[in-house]
């Protein structure tokens, strides 16, 4: 199903597009939710060719909180996304899409950094592309310190 934004009246209509506005859409329970909606061999770990690595997390935001929902509306998002690729004229999630738990420590953004660095070699050493999605701009230095190793 896709959502087409008409104007200001239909906003309850496309949860998925109009985020910011319907806060209470993205409750994704990452255990059970895989990106695309993916089952089965096509989002076990061991084989994915890519991992989402989700991180929802908000603490060193100083103005308008609300980046540790980007992980699960984009998760949620993904649930409308076609399955074949018109540019590559392939089926892109037949090769595997693991999504992760975001089981990480937050308690501190050093502790953050470090799992994410964790969960990202992990799949690096897997034989998985990692996609670290997370909207709060201190999420990335785990993943870059992996990339870099």
């Amino acid at each position: 199903m896709h959502y087409i934004i008409h104007s200001w009246r239909n906003l309850q209509e496309c949860p998925a597009i109009c985020f910011p506005f319907a806060p209470g859409w993205c409750n994704v329970d990452f255990m059970n939710t895989n990106f695309l909606n993916i089952e089965g061999a096509y989002a076990a770990s061991d084989s994915a060719a890519y991992t989402i690595i989700p991180v929802p997390y908000d603490a060193t935001s100083s103005w308008n909180k609300g980046a540790d929902k980007g992980p699960a509306a984009l998760i949620r998002a993904s649930e409308q996304v076609e399955y074949y690729d018109i540019e590559t004229n392939s089926l892109p999630y037949v090769r595997g899409i693991h999504t992760t738990s975001p089981a990480l420590d937050f308690s501190t953004p050093q502790a953050m950094a470090e799992s994410v660095e964790r969960e990202t070699a992990m799949a690096f050493a897997r034989g998985s592309l990692p996609i670290v999605l997370g909207g709060e701009h201190s999420v990335s230095i785990g993943a870059i310190r992996a990339a870099s190793t």
